[in-house]
């Protein structure tokens, strides 16, 4: 969700070079733009709303812009077989003695000044030869030596897949061994030649819609020119089921309109609409 990072790994030998596909299209339609009037009975009524739309910024600012907070919070590469959260346990000050001492599925090797990890087969109860896929809040890691120097106090939980994991016909690794930061973004790590970084926009954030809730007293002195008073762009309901939906008016006089839209299972367009008057 949102402007973030993909990042690209590649051989260390590799001369591949990458371009990101643009997000939006490069070409743009003929300017069609209609000359826009405002006629005199349109002038009263717009000068009203863009009153009410200042108030509305002024004294419901931080609640007009909430954004739902969402992650992806499901590993790619499925259930782990084995989740350590760190602060279950005694912390130590090196991340190779957190890995010897409390990580019973990672074997860990060194050879000249070079680590190595072996996860743990378990389909077939012994270790495999190479090195798992090693990732660090997603980021993957060549160097094995990169996490062992790594704070372990920066990290929250080490998840583990005792198998080999395939992705498509010609990729697979021999076990993944997961690290997840409190942070979320590999805070400390820097990228190896073979690595780089994309920007990269995600899904845009659902923005909340703001209906404040009079049944206490705390907000009754706040003026409230709300022109739109609800909205919900999800409602399921079973067949025959009622549903009911409640919220407030604002301090705006006037006929309002309730306008309902959807879509029945059998894909038939359905809506409705009435009205109700604010005195």
């Amino acid at each position: 969700y949102g402007i973030n990072k993909a990042v690209i790994l590649s051989p260390s030998d590799s001369l591949l070079d990458y371009e990101l596909v643009d997000n939006f299209s490069p070409s743009h339609p003929l300017d069609s733009t209609i000359h826009f009037k405002i006629t005199p009975e349109l002038l009263g009524s717009l000068e009203r709303r863009s009153v009410h739309m200042q108030t509305q910024n002024i004294y419901s600012k931080d609640s007009l812009n909430n954004l739902s907070v969402r992650s992806d919070t499901i590993n790619f590469f499925g259930v782990p077989d084995k989740v350590y959260n760190l602060d279950d346990f005694t912390r130590f000050p090196t991340m190779e003695e957190v890995m010897r001492e409390y990580v019973a599925e990672v074997q860990v090797r060194k050879k000249n000044d070079q680590y190595y990890f072996k996860a743990y087969n378990k389909p077939f109860q012994s270790f495999f030869d190479s090195n798992p896929l090693v990732l660090l809040d997603g980021i993957p890691l060549q160097n094995i030596n990169t996490i062992i120097g790594y704070n372990p106090l920066k990290i929250k939980s080490i998840s583990i897949l005792n198998s080999r994991y395939i992705m498509g016909p010609n990729i697979w690794w021999d076990g993944v061994v997961s690290f997840k930061t409190y942070s979320g973004d590999a805070e400390g790590t820097e990228l190896e030649a073979s690595e780089q970084f994309l920007d990269y926009i995600g899904l845009e954030r659902e923005r909340l819609f703001y209906s404040p809730d009079y049944s206490t007293n705390n907000n009754k002195r706040i003026p409230d020119f709300r022109n739109l008073l609800y909205w919900e762009p999800t409602v399921i309901l079973e067949a025959q089921e009622a549903k009911e939906i409640s919220f407030y008016t604002s301090d705006i006089k006037g006929k309002y309109i309730i306008k309902i839209e959807g879509w029945t299972s059998n894909g038939q367009f359905i809506q409705a609409e009435e009205t109700f008057e604010v005195k």
